[in-house]
């Protein structure tokens, strides 16, 4: 728990520093993390005197900060927010399953928590990429069950909501550079995937799960899925500053620093 919060105030100070901003510049900070209370993410900025929303919301708290952040930025209440997250294996084994001196048996779709942070300046100004709009999923449930093959679990509510968001915009897969979720683990990227080959015959570019992403950065054990306990993995391969996945940049003749200001 404190390596976490450290990791956190680590990651908020390299942020303001590499845009040339202090602490006293940000108007908020969306943060968040998968312990209860939010208590790393607390603990981090108990001293800074900045107002914090705390978010939780598993491997998808990076997507909803940026999300409210955005949304605080767009709607004139805020100038400069910050939307950070992180997670950390030791401490989500204590909150989830069991503390690791136990050596409890893992199960064959028992996934590995990321230890990561990261976190993101969302201004009216800059010349960075743009939040161009944004889709929030439904609470989706098809009766999984297992509570250690959380890939199975959420995979649904990915499917739908990555549908939702290309039929609300008019778009298909193809128009994108990359579709990036939370964690999914290997089985329910699989899942995620067969279920769009199903709708459409194939998605076009390729689907990443972060954790997917993660372990082929570094080597991890190799288990495909509780899914979601994720929350540093999109902080940490979002802002990741090693060289960018096979495929991955602006699409033909766009500029990602010029794109329409808007959140629909």
């Amino acid at each position: 728990e404190q390596a976490e919060t450290k990791m956190q105030q680590m990651a908020l100070k390299r942020l303001l520093e590499k845009a040339g901003r202090k602490e006293a510049e940000l108007d908020a900070v969306f943060s968040g993390d998968l312990l209860n209370q939010c208590i790393a993410s607390s603990f981090a900025l108990r001293q800074s005197g900045l107002p914090v929303l705390g978010l939780y919301g598993a491997c998808s708290t990076m997507a909803e900060a940026l999300l409210l952040s955005a949304a605080a930025v767009q709607g004139g209440f805020a100038a400069r927010v910050a939307a950070m997250t992180s997670s950390h294996f030791a401490s989500s084994e204590r909150q989830y399953r069991f503390p690791l001196g136990y050596g409890g048996q893992r199960t064959p779709t028992a996934q590995w928590t990321v230890t990561g942070c990261g976190a993101a300046l969302i201004a009216r100004d800059g010349s960075g990429p743009r939040i161009e709009c944004a889709t929030v999923g439904t609470v989706a449930d098809k009766g999984i069950k297992d509570a250690n093959n959380m890939g199975a679990a959420m995979a649904w509510a990915a499917f739908q909501t990555i549908r939702t968001h290309l039929d609300d915009l008019g778009r298909a897969p193809e128009d994108y550079d990359l579709i990036v979720t939370g964690d999914l683990g290997k089985l329910g990227h699989g899942i995620v995937q067969a279920l769009f080959d199903l709708r459409r015959g194939k998605t076009g570019r390729p689907l990443w799960g972060l954790r997917l992403r993660l372990q082929r950065l570094r080597p991890v054990r190799k288990a495909p899925g509780r899914s979601g306990k994720r929350a540093g993995a999109a902080a940490a391969l979002l802002w990741d500053r090693r060289p960018a996945l096979p495929g991955f940049g602006p699409a033909e003749g766009a500029d990602p620093g010029h794109l329409p200001r808007r959140l629909d």
